[in-house]
């Protein structure tokens, strides 16, 4: 996320970021400094709204309190990390805050849960700014606040990353056949086909092509298994189905993907600002930055 917030500010895209990786946060690190008389960390995180909101409720004025500047570029990127600088300074109360945020919230208006509170919070974050692009980290992993916030907040596109390994898939599976069963085919909230919104990524890809193809016969077999509609032959003008070969954004087992790189394996733009060189990272994230400027509707200047 990252790469691709510097890379959209940096061709004049206002992003907000948001940090929903509650129980491994790291996006505020990543783009926030946090030392210094150029401390850019908000005083309250996303983990700190959920908390305060089942209490006392957030009025509109303490919402900028939610909300850093990062200095990474001459671009505009505001962050909405997991936790604030109140909770950095005091680490100890940080589990407790997960135990309590992490729940339905209860008041006069009856039980609201999780992906409800989330909701909210995002639509409250994104109506104090005029963005051009709004990118949520969501939940690794196999929790409600995974499978939620997928559909949950209304999100143009899903972007699944994974790296070619069978845990990999099976957690994919799971989920999506989650959703599948719970959903079926709708999102109802949306009227839509959720399935249309789903993408997906092949994390520290190799460099040969050969390569990248294991991880979309994988993809191929999961989305065959999990999503397609299996009575509509490939390439059909009716269901959501397609053949192996077939290619293009609306195809989700047509994979983007990031090359390896070894710069990016401790991944700190704080400490070393190299990584998030325009002529470094289009190495790498060239070909997913182009997938995703498309995803958005833009044209990725050259």
């Amino acid at each position: 996320m990252s790469v691709l917030a510097t890379d959209l500010a940096r061709h004049g895209k206002r992003v907000l970021c948001i940090d929903l990786d509650l129980e491994a946060p790291g996006l505020g690190t990543m783009l926030l400094r946090g030392h210094g008389d150029d401390d850019r960390r908000p005083k309250y995180g996303a983990l700190d709204y959920l908390v305060e909101n089942g209490l006392d409720g957030i009025s509109a004025d303490e919402i900028y309190d939610f909300i850093g500047l990062s200095h990474l570029n001459d671009g505009y990127i505001h962050v909405l990390p997991a936790v604030g600088r109140i909770t950095d300074e005091h680490p100890e109360n940080m589990i407790g805050k997960l135990a309590r945020g992490l729940v339905e919230d209860i008041g006069p208006a009856g039980r609201q849960p999780l992906t409800a509170q989330l909701r909210e919070m995002v639509d409250r974050i994104v109506d104090h700014g005029d963005y051009d692009a709004v990118l949520v980290d969501a939940r690794a992993g196999l929790a409600e606040i995974t499978a939620g916030t997928w559909l949950g907040l209304g999100a143009r596109k899903l972007l699944l990353f994974g790296v070619n390994q069978l845990q990999t898939f099976q957690g994919y599976r799971y989920v999506l056949s989650h959703l599948v069963q719970t959903l079926g085919v709708l999102d109802v909230a949306a009227s839509e086909d959720w399935r249309t919104r789903l993408a997906f990524v092949h994390s520290k890809a190799p460099s040969s092509g050969e390569g990248r193809l294991r991880f979309r016969d994988r993809l191929y077999e999961l989305c065959a298994a999990t999503l397609y509609d299996a009575e509509d032959e490939p390439g059909s003008d009716s269901g959501f189905n397609w053949g192996f070969d077939e290619t293009g954004t609306d195809v989700p087992h047509d994979a983007t993907f990031i090359a390896y790189h070894p710069d990016y394996d401790a991944f700190e733009p704080l400490e070393d600002g190299t990584a998030l060189r325009q002529d470094v990272y289009c190495g790498p994230y060239g070909a997913f930055l182009q997938r995703a400027w498309h995803l958005l509707d833009w044209e990725r200047p050259e």
